[in-house]
């Protein structure tokens, strides 16, 4: 069946509808000041995590919360900003096309930046030139930092982060079974990191037997090529397609090991920090990572995980090491979920972009920082 994409009528309609529902939304809060417009650049992904659910933190720490919707208009962003007139305005990504600073209508913004979208030919200016007039920059990583302090002193980093899931103490490690996963959304796009993952897939495949998942497969015959040889191995394979975040992360913390290689090969990829950490973090399951960017700011060789260096028996020992012993595991995993309760939970990371928001207001009306 093919799917007729809808007529413009109904498409109208529905973004009635949702400009409806923001100001319903924004005009139920209780509170008055300081106000806020989240402006994320979709739905899922850094959007949820860094726009959608940090807006909605804030609305506990005391800040009428408005969250515009991305299929929203110009006219109609323009409109709400106008009506709300908030204090202060959240960008999260210029991935949008309408999150540009002409159309923040004068109010001051923090500019939030996970990736480096920089690099992107398509994106350069207008990333350069959102971080140019920003009143402040929230980056993901320090090497984010690092590029957007060139255009913008006043720049912090600030993690990516996530809730606190419910589940997070649902199965402790001596039940689990050997499933090692690798959580990268859409492995296939990270050639270097995917080959040496199978690398070190067949050769533990040699010494024991586990399950490995995969997560967001978009190409399933290229994947299928890709992982033949582990199948052929022996190795039983879940490769998941498209899961909600709550499910994904379900999936996770049914994990023994999660995988977190990291390859300098491409500058796209020199901006990554936590994003798929952060299930296994959540899932309590302990992870491998390489030595770079963010992970050694975060992860204690041997206390809270694993820091290995990029080479195949050293990880393929590392592995098998904690599938052999879930004592050490859940050692590992619980010391790890208890630094990311303290430093990369949403709740705690809220806080910052509290401090980071009110500081914008006081420094466009003039007050002392």
């Amino acid at each position: 069946m093919i799917l007729m994409p809808a007529p413009p009528i109904i498409r109208s309609t529905a973004r009635v509808v949702r400009e409806l529902g923001v100001h319903v939304r924004r005009l139920s809060q209780g509170a008055t000041r300081p106000r806020i417009i989240v402006l994320p650049s979709a739905q899922s992904g850094a959007s949820r995590l860094r726009g959608w659910l940090i807006g909605k933190a804030l609305i506990r720490l005391g800040w009428r919360v408005t969250i515009m919707p991305s299929q929203l208009t110009l006219a109609q962003r323009l409109r709400v900003i106008r009506m709300e007139r908030p204090d202060v305005i959240l960008m999260q990504q210029a991935r949008h096309p309408l999150n540009r600073p002409e159309y923040c209508n004068g109010v001051p913004y923090v500019f939030d930046i996970d990736d480096a979208d920089y690099v992107d030919p398509k994106l350069t200016e207008a990333v350069t030139r959102c971080v140019q007039e920003a009143a402040y920059v929230s980056a993901g990583s320090q090497v984010i930092a690092d590029w957007c302090r060139q255009h913008n002193p006043s720049v912090q980093v600030v993690w990516t982060s996530t809730p606190i899931a419910a589940h997070h103490d649902s199965m402790p490690h001596a039940k689990r079974r050997p499933i090692i996963s690798w959580a990268q959304s859409s492995p296939m796009g990270y050639q270097h990191e995917a080959l040496f993952v199978r690398d070190v897939v067949l050769g533990l495949a040699s010494r024991r037997t586990f399950e490995l998942m995969f997560f967001g497969i978009k190409d399933r015959i290229a994947f299928e090529q890709y992982i033949q040889p582990v199948r052929e191995a022996g190795v039983t394979v879940h490769a998941y397609e498209y899961l909600n975040y709550d499910t994904y992360l379900q999936k996770n913390a049914e994990a023994a090991v999660g995988l977190n290689p990291i390859d300098l090969d491409k500058p796209f990829h020199r901006g990554k920090s936590f994003g798929k950490v952060l299930a296994y973090l959540n899932g309590r399951t302990p992870t491998v990572a390489s030595p770079l960017l963010e992970m050694p700011h975060f992860f204690t060789d041997g206390i809270n995980g694993r820091l290995v260096e990029n080479d195949c028996d050293a990880w393929i020992s590392a592995i098998e090491q904690l599938l052999d012993h879930p004592v050490e595991r859940q050692r590992l995993a619980d010391a790890a979920y208890e630094h990311f309760r303290n430093h990369l939970s949403t709740e705690v990371v809220s806080c910052q972009y509290d401090a980071m928001l009110r500081r914008v207001i006081d420094q466009a009306e003039g007050k002392p920082s």
